[in-house]
């Protein structure tokens, strides 16, 4: 019996095929082109005597030198450039191949091909020359020589010439692919919003029938901190276990106050609180907000007993970790 949806044919698997080699040969002449004119342009600097590179003592004008040495160190520089082309550049192919499907014309291909590619190319050359401490004008070189392929050779990609009436659906779809594609490749350049600072304050009460007071350090918790914790029926004594900011400078500020009632002896993830005070009351297993309605982000707070050091607490907020042990130590309860 054969396939209903043809997919056992062998010329199918060929089209298949051949259509994931033309992304491979369009990229990867993409990453060439981008890659190569860079290069070129940073050691044709070098020998004309413009130091397009450098923080010390920064780019500038001097005498025109030609050193293998510094050919090598653009070289190591390569790979990480080629990253960013590989990625920034992979939606070029299909929307070539896909404008060709609906029968766009040519012209279209390149103007907006021409574009994509140079923008792409622009922001691959800019995120990875931090590397070299690279100047503004080998970026402006390598969109340039995007922009270079994506209006001569990409247009080579979007399959054989087809004439013909386009009907209203054959424009919709081709509006449809450039503003796709213009999505995805200028998506980097989006004014992005400015990541929060967070203050983690970690506490513990160690019940008692006194009234709640602070021991010699309290590691930034505020009266009202304190009063709130008494509001809560609790008693006894606090003890400080940690302070960590993360991303201090940052307009949009959070803080959350962890208390510790009992042992932890389980990995425990609380939500980051999202511009706003909150705090974490352990109740047993179980962590409870103040206030209970604050906003959070799916980022987590997690903390957790070392394995190497039982009294030892780890904690993980985003890219940082640090460790810490109760203040006073636990040997001395």
């Amino acid at each position: 019996m054969s396939n209903p949806e043809g997919l056992g044919n062998p010329s199918t698997w060929k089209r298949i095929g051949g259509f994931f080699l033309d992304w491979v040969k369009s990229l990867s002449l993409y990453v060439l082109v981008v890659a190569v004119g860079t290069l070129l342009f940073l050691i044709g600097s070098s020998m004309v005597g413009y130091l397009a590179y450098s923080d010390r003592p920064g780019p500038g004008w001097g005498r025109g030198v030609f050193s293998w040495s510094e050919v090598k160190f653009f070289v190591g520089w390569l790979p990480l450039l080629v990253y960013f082309l590989l990625f920034l550049g992979a939606a070029l192919f299909p929307f070539a191949r896909i404008l060709g499907w609906l029968h766009s014309p040519r012209w279209l291909v390149r103007v907006f091909g021409g574009a994509f590619a140079g923008i792409a190319a622009l922001i691959g050359v800019l995120a990875s020359g931090w590397y070299i401490a690279i100047s503004q004008y080998p970026v402006y070189a390598g969109a340039v020589c995007g922009l270079i392929f994506g209006a001569l050779l990409l247009p080579r990609f979007s399959g054989p010439q087809r004439v013909g009436q386009r009907g209203w659906k054959q424009w919709a779809g081709i509006a449809s692919t450039i503003i796709a594609c213009g999505v995805f490749v200028a998506y980097p350049l989006v004014p992005k919003q400015p990541e929060q600072s967070l203050e983690l304050i970690f506490v513990r009460v160690i019940p008692g029938p006194q009234d709640l007071t602070a021991a010699e350090k309290t590691g930034g918790l505020s009266a009202d901190d304190l009063g709130h914790l008494k509001a809560l029926g609790l008693s006894g004594t606090l003890d400080f276990g940690m302070t960590d900011d993360r991303g201090t400078g940052s307009p949009i500020q959070a803080r959350a106050v962890i208390v510790c009632i009992g042992d932890l002896r389980s990995p425990v993830e609380l939500r980051e609180p999202r511009g706003t005070n909150v705090m974490y009351v352990q109740n047993g297993d179980l962590w409870k907000m103040y206030p209970p309605g604050a906003p959070t982000l799916r980022n987590k707070i997690k903390f957790w007993p070392s394995a190497t050091a039982p009294r030892m607490i780890e904690v993980q907020s985003g890219t940082s970790h640090t460790t810490f042990f109760w203040y006073p130590p636990l040997d001395n309860r």
